[in-house]
This record gives structure tokens, sequence and C-alpha cells, in this order.
């Protein structure tokens, strides 16, 4: 868990944050309570986070199926874009869009902006 009182805070070092896997959840809390998780996705070229929820119903994302730049929601199919967090083969604006979170990699940890999460 992380405090959510900081814009950006230091999740860990990648190793022990990932333990040798392609992803994980970081959960933030406000005064002890959790407010929100963030999956985060360890890439070939870096790291990748959006918001732990499906925009379309809300379900946990943590066992999406990751292909390409391609996140599937096991629940119902959903597939989102993650490059623009656009549901797959839709361009319009309308459609919930999975929520983005700034994160990368720097001295071997990781490190989010939360902003505007919580």
């Amino acid at each position: 868990m992380v405090r959510a009182a900081d814009d950006v805070v230091c999740v860990g070092d990648v190793a022990d944050v990932f333990g040798g896997g392609g992803r994980a959840v970081l959960c933030l809390e406000r005064d002890g309570t959790r407010v929100e998780e963030v999956l985060l996705l360890r890439l070939r070229h870096g790291v990748l986070a959006v918001v732990n929820r499906c925009p379309h119903l809300g379900r946990s994302l943590d066992d999406a199926r990751l292909r390409g730049h391609m996140l599937t929601c096991r629940g119902h199919g959903r597939s989102y874009n993650l490059r623009s967090g656009r549901p797959a083969g839709t361009l319009a604006p309308g459609p919930p869009r999975l929520r983005r979170v700034p994160a990368w990699i720097s001295g071997g940890r990781l490190f989010a902006d939360v902003r505007g999460i919580v």
C-alpha cells in the first residue's frame, strides 16, 4: 500500500515490485482506507500503468490478457488499446477509456504520478 498524500510516489525497486513477473498491483490509500488500485505492466520498453478497473463494468483487470498493446478484460472480453485507452474498434470519444497513470523507471526504481487518481 502507498499513501496517497504525495503526487509522485516511489513504488520500489523494479525487481521487487514485479518479482520476476510482468504485472503488479499498487494499492493507494488515504487515511488508512484503500481508495484506488493501479495495475502496473512491465513491458519491453518500460512500464505502463492504468487504474485497475475496467471502464465498462468496473471489474478488476488483474487477470486481463495482454497482447501487444491490447489489454482484454477476462470478465466480458472487451479489449482496450493501451496507447490511447480506447476500447478496440472505436474512434469516437464516447465509450469509457482506461485511465492511464504516468509511470516510469529511473535508476532501477519504479515511480508513479498518482495526482488526480485519488
